[in-house]
């Protein structure tokens, strides 16, 4: 039997999860390649021994509120099967989701998106020693990146890294060519919850400077 803790763990991982496991995703990916090759390069020369500070989000209460009533009700339109208006956020209301939701305490102080064209960028100070690797112990990974992602018409989401940076040094391609090869969003695929939620959109895309979800049955 699930505790209340349980369900709402789950009940927000379309939105929040997507993100979370992404980016954690994205730090295990680079520590597996670097237990694989260069380890005490990449500690010297790619991880830092103080996190990066991150922009601040200028975010009033009100306005938390508000975007958080509005994923939440886009979330129970789907859950419920009923026809939903297209969810579209900026990225100043995406990072106020973060500082403000409980929901993704796992990523505050550690990932701030911004977006440009058609890509979701971030600026990313990550602990390293969630890898449970000794050698990183109190290292963190403090970059920028650039991202695509696109929905499959089975509801599997992919997100693959564009660009990764560190101190304005680009990841070597050694590394590089094997994260691009990596789908960042696997971890949900773990998640039957997620899965059968992402099967109910039609697209995710990247509109007029905003992160834009559209569901298969739209309100009018």
């Amino acid at each position: 039997m699930q505790t209340p803790e349980q369900t709402k763990k789950r009940r927000g991982c379309l939105f929040y999860g997507c993100l979370t496991a992404a980016v954690f995703s994205l730090l295990l990916v680079c520590g597996l390649l670097a237990g694989l090759w260069y380890a005490k390069k990449m500690l010297t020369d790619f991880t830092s021994d103080k996190p990066m500070p991150l922009p601040t989000v200028q975010v009033s209460a009100e306005e938390a509120a508000a975007t958080k009533s509005r994923v939440d009700a886009f979330r129970e339109s789907l859950r419920l099967g009923r026809p939903a208006i297209p969810l579209a956020l900026t990225p100043t209301e995406l990072n106020g989701l973060i500082v403000n939701d409980p929901g993704l305490k796992d990523l505050q102080n550690k990932v701030n998106f911004s977006i440009e064209g058609s890509e979701v960028k971030a600026r990313m100070s990550l602990p390293m020693d969630q890898l449970g690797l000794p050698v990183f112990r109190g290292r963190y990974f403090n970059g920028t990146g650039s991202f695509n992602f696109a929905l499959n018409d089975d509801g599997t989401l992919r997100v693959h890294a564009k660009t990764l940076e560190v101190n304005g040094r680009p990841l070597p391609n050694i590394y590089m060519d094997a994260i691009k090869r990596h789908n960042l969003a696997e971890p949900l695929t773990q998640d039957e919850q997620t899965r059968a939620a992402l099967q109910k959109l039609k697209n995710i895309r990247i509109e007029d400077g905003k992160l834009v979800i559209e569901p298969k049955v739209v309100r009018e």
